[in-house]
């Protein structure tokens, strides 16, 4: 999915739209945390509905639960990139002029809606329907059966060098994959990418303030309240379990905790381009 936006990122690159910058780091990159767990669900989820199945089955299947998982991330996208304007048609209800400045909102909305309806959607269901076939192919020969079942080993929750080596891949392979994106739309090495990259990872909503001290402060602690307790709630499995669990408790536990720290940064990039204008 990161990939596909960074090609869809240059096709409204050359047509003319928006600088990518602003278009990557406060468009798409919030909504990591809605690409994630569908991949995540689909990656554990999809092998099994598909490995009994034909050809033409598995193909009907990838479009059906490609426009299924496109509309899914295109909503998502829509909220998240324009939750200011909705919570502002909620908050100004009694203020005067609310009637102009609601019909200028919808018609800003509903440009927004088209927009991912046409962009997003489609690259979605396009690309997990052609991750479908190859998962295809591979579950054919990976699961024999229906009911072929595979050991499932007890794993340990509890804090240890584990998260922390996870964060750290995190920030790393964000950090490479930010200055990649600088290098192909801008045509040189960014020094600032890789840093504020890491920087979000590490201090979210105040990486924003940090850069800029006189703007962002109340917005930082508006999206520390949200991204703080989801990010917590990420962590409280490994801190309410400690034992070993199965494999699917583990697994949700983790995917769980990537949600939320890309949640977290989520709200960093939209601190940081609230505070940097």
């Amino acid at each position: 999915m990161l990939a596909g936006s960074v090609l869809w990122g240059l096709f409204l690159h050359r047509r003319g739209d928006p600088p990518f910058s602003v278009f990557f780091w406060f468009m798409w990159i919030p909504s990591l945390w809605l690409i994630f767990p569908i991949g995540a669900m689909l990656g554990c989820f999809l092998p099994r509905w598909v490995a009994t199945r034909g050809w033409l089955s598995a193909i009907g299947l990838g479009l059906l639960v490609g426009t299924i998982s496109g509309l899914a991330l295109a909503s998502g996208f829509w909220l998240c990139a324009n939750h200011r304007e909705l919570i502002g048609l909620v908050v100004n209800r009694g203020s005067g002029g609310y009637a102009s400045y609601s019909y200028s909102v919808w018609l800003h909305l509903r440009e927004q809606a088209w927009r991912a309806l046409t962009g997003v959607a489609p690259v979605t269901a396009v690309w997990v329907a052609l991750w479908t076939v190859w998962t295809y192919r591979c579950a054919r020969f990976s699961i024999l059966s229906p009911n072929h079942k595979i050991s499932s080993p007890k794993v340990w929750l509890q804090f240890d060098r584990r998260l922390l080596r996870l964060v750290g891949w995190v920030a790393a392979g964000f950090a490479i994959f930010t200055t990649a994106a600088t290098v192909l739309f801008a045509g040189q090495v960014s020094l600032l990418a890789g840093p504020m990259a890491i920087g979000l990872v590490v201090l979210g909503p105040w990486l924003g303030p940090l850069i800029n001290s006189k703007g962002g402060c109340a917005e930082a602690w508006q999206l520390t309240a949200v991204a703080l307790p989801v990010l917590l709630g990420g962590l409280a499995p490994f801190a309410l379990y400690r034992r070993s669990v199965g494999q699917a408790t583990a697994t949700i536990a983790w995917c769980g905790f990537v949600s939320a720290l890309l949640f977290w940064i989520a709200a960093g990039a939209l601190s940081l381009g609230w505070s940097t204008g």
